[in-house]
């Protein structure tokens, strides 16, 4: 199914699609929880200077592609994360780790480790390891190598029992990995691509539907972009980030069909492929819920807001939501927005406790994405769709069971307020478990869902 053309190139565009997994809806939460799924071989080809290579979608929830670390080069499938910035894998021998793929640093000939110790707390989980460096390359193309890569050997880790992924590559600003450069801006600072930038589509083929015969696939290019394969339009709309920290953006008001929900002022949002839902600042929420409440009927329930779906067309009658980001306006249809379950539609919106909001993959299905972090933007263009709204299916109860899941990942998000609100603070904790505190040890918190 996949050829591999070879092409001789100074600078190469790296292009990565997605896939996604099926689950059936007769399996049980247990077996959600476990998070077990086929995951596909991947293959590489190049043309005019692109490299693509095929990786994984679980269920509209995680984004992992294939990466490899080492000299001889290693696979590891990791989730795609724009809310952070460090890179890491678990290493050899760990009994208190996720199951996982592991890197064994001693087959490794280019590995080095100055055993400086480090912490990465996120919105569920929390790793613990040693800053490293190794030659980290993109997909199956070793001609795309970023030599002495700095990243983390987690020794230790906790909650992440769901993550289908070996690890996560982070794809934020070095602001958040201790100012040591991540993955993009290294291969930029080494000359290996041009441009420190990076474009995202991401399709949606239904949370219990595999995408096997959905075209186009997700995708992450990097130095690079294609609008005529992924976008409706032909040029991105830019919205300048208000600090090159997160991919963060002013957001001013809300609207449904030009009914004015939320006006703000001094809000942002970050725009994140880590996050699957939306997330709104508490009164923001209590804005939208009392909207839908009182245009629709619809309740709040425990932040799950509750409508009537009886058919996809009463779905569709819903209003789309609207953001405004910068001096552009953005909108999602109430079939991104919603979660159709037998006659009742669930908002993918849910609330938490920070001045922001959080643009997860909700948003960000409906765009295709550049991530520009030499010019200190992104641009957005409409997403081709990947399939017609009105042949939505009607999820089972399990979906519902995907979304609990994401609830008790979004109720630890606490830890992504107090990273933002003190950013650098440092901390004493040698291991992950309740041991006396010793000095000398550094902590960088990555929050994030």
């Amino acid at each position: 199914r996949w050829n591999i053309l070879l092409a001789t190139v100074v600078y190469a565009s790296v292009s990565i699609d997605i896939q996604k997994v099926k689950k059936s809806s007769q399996e049980t939460f247990d077996d959600l929880k476990e998070f077990s799924t086929h995951i596909r071989n991947s293959s590489l080809y190049k043309s005019n200077g692109a490299a693509k290579s095929e990786i994984t979608n679980y269920v509209n929830a995680q984004y992992f592609g294939e990466i490899q670390i080492g000299t001889p080069p290693v696979s590891f499938k990791m989730i795609f994360d724009t809310g952070s910035s460090w890179l890491w894998v678990v290493g050899r021998g760990c009994e208190l780790c996720h199951e996982s793929k592991q890197f064994d640093q001693l087959k490794s000939t280019s590995y080095s480790s100055n055993d400086e110790e480090i912490i990465l707390s996120y919105g569920q989980g929390t790793a613990f390891g040693l800053v490293s460096t190794d030659n980290v390359f993109i997909g199956d193309n070793t001609d795309l190598k970023a030599l002495n890569q700095y990243f983390v050997l987690v020794i230790q880790d906790m909650d992440f029992d769901n993550l289908e992924a070996d690890g996560i590559l982070g794809l934020g600003f070095s602001g958040l990995s201790d100012g040591k450069s991540p993955l993009i801006q290294t291969l930029k600072e080494q000359g290996v691509i041009r441009n420190a930038n990076f474009a995202i589509y991401l399709n949606d083929a239904g949370f219990e539907e595999t995408d096997e015969d959905v075209e186009p696939k997700s995708n992450m290019m990097i130095d690079g972009y294609n609008l005529k394969k992924y976008s409706t339009e032909k040029k991105f709309k830019y919205v300048e980030l208000v600090s090159a920290l997160y991919w963060e953006v002013e957001i001013s008001n809300i609207n449904f069909n030009g009914t004015l929900v939320s006006n703000m002022t001094d809000s942002t949002a970050i725009i994140d492929t880590g996050t699957s839902v939306l997330l709104a600042p508490y009164d923001d929420f209590e804005k939208i819920s009392s909207y839908f409440e009182e245009k629709f009927g619809c309740f709040d329930f425990f932040g799950f807001v509750f409508c009537q779906c009886q058919n996809i067309e009463q779905k569709l009658e819903y209003p789309s939501l609207e953001f405004n980001l910068g001096d552009h306006a953005f909108e999602i249809p109430p079939s991104s927005y919603f979660l159709q379950i037998n006659d009742t539609c669930v908002a993918l919106l849910m609330p938490f406790d920070a001045p922001f909001w959080v643009l997860g993959d909700v948003f960000i299905r409906n765009y295709y994405i550049q991530f520009d972090m030499e010019k200190s933007r992104v641009g957005l263009a409409k997403a081709k769709t990947a399939k017609d709204p009105k042949e939505d299916a009607h999820y089972g109860w399990i979906s519902l069971l995907v979304i609990i899941l994401i609830v008790v990942i979004i109720v630890t998000l606490g830890v992504l307020f107090e990273r933002k609100m003190s950013h650098g603070e440092q901390k004493d904790a040698p291991l992950l478990t309740e041991q006396p505190k010793t000095q000398g040890q550094r902590v960088s918190e990555e929050a994030r869902l």
